[in-house]
């Protein structure tokens, strides 16, 4: 009898802690992103250093990169009072993945210089 509740309650413990690593595991896929050092967090980081690095390869204007900065630091960057809808409208992480595959297809030469602009433009405006 007495062998029957240690095991009872070594079960009833191994049972106890797999809920609590479950509760641990739940809990930790819902926290929210880790800021950085940098007070950013891990996505916006990633954002910056797109934005950065299209602006290094030239695929996107010195003004076209600052508004990215602003957004991604969360800040509101100053609208001249002649701004466009371009430098306007709203861009996303799909916004500056699209800008890349434009660039590369414009570096292999399958898009012209021209074509290139024009879907940056589509794609900055939204």
């Amino acid at each position: 009898m007495r062998n029957q509740e240690e095991i009872l309650i070594v079960g009833a413990v191994i049972g106890f802690i797999i809920l609590v690593v479950i509760i641990g595991l739940v809990r930790a896929r819902q926290a929210p992103k880790p800021v950085l050092a940098t007070g950013l967090t891990d996505n916006a980081m990633e954002n910056l250093e797109s934005a950065k690095a299209l602006f290094d390869q030239g695929a996107i204007t010195k003004s076209e990169f600052e508004r990215l900065k602003a957004k991604a630091l969360g800040i509101e960057p100053p609208v001249p009072a002649a701004a466009t809808a371009t430098q306007q409208g709203a861009f996303s992480n799909s916004g500056m993945e699209q800008i890349e595959n434009a660039k590369a297809l414009l570096d292999q030469g399958v898009i012209t210089q021209s074509e290139f602009e024009r879907l940056k433009g589509k794609i900055l405006s939204g």
